[in-house]
């Protein structure tokens, strides 16, 4: 169980960063699809994942995930998305920022029960090694530029 300050110090870092994990905030309203993929599970299920943004110059990021939006990354000029790392058994995949360029996770979405969790946001060290250790590594497909829904130049 994780202590009161422990759990002031996270609120106060989640407000800091005008994060909304795991849960639909206000300016998804405003947000538009700029890429999507389907991700397919063991059982050779497909999972429909999509990136929505808003459209900003420092646009918030939200993963679609059963029919919900959960933001994840943005509202800042040096955080962003990054990819997607799905687990060796196939059933989890974890959603990543980048922040000053150094990839964090921020949402594991379960697959197969459709369940949601937060773990932390902050640098996990399996990132390192996460090919070796049997996880693949998701890119978001050919991502439209959030200001204007058209394709990034390039």
């Amino acid at each position: 169980m994780q202590s009161y300050s422990t759990l002031l110090l996270k609120l106060a870092l989640l407000v800091l960063f005008n994060f909304t994990l795991l849960g639909p905030c206000d300016s998804v309203r405003t947000a538009r699809e700029i890429s999507h993929l389907e991700v397919r599970r063991t059982d050779n299920a497909n999972v429909h994942l999509a990136l929505w943004a808003t459209p900003s110059d420092t646009p918030k990021y939200y993963v679609e995930f059963n029919g919900e939006k959960y933001n994840f990354a943005g509202g800042g000029i040096e955080s962003t998305y990054a990819c997607l790392v799905q687990s060796p058994d196939g059933d989890r995949v974890v959603v990543l920022q980048a922040f000053r360029g150094a990839p964090r996770g921020v949402i594991e979405l379960d697959l197969r029960t459709g369940e949601t969790r937060d773990v932390g946001g902050g640098p996990i060290q399996w990132l390192k090694n996460y090919e070796r250790d049997g996880w693949t590594r998701l890119d978001w497909p050919n991502p439209l530029d959030p200001r204007t829904g058209k394709p990034r130049g390039r």
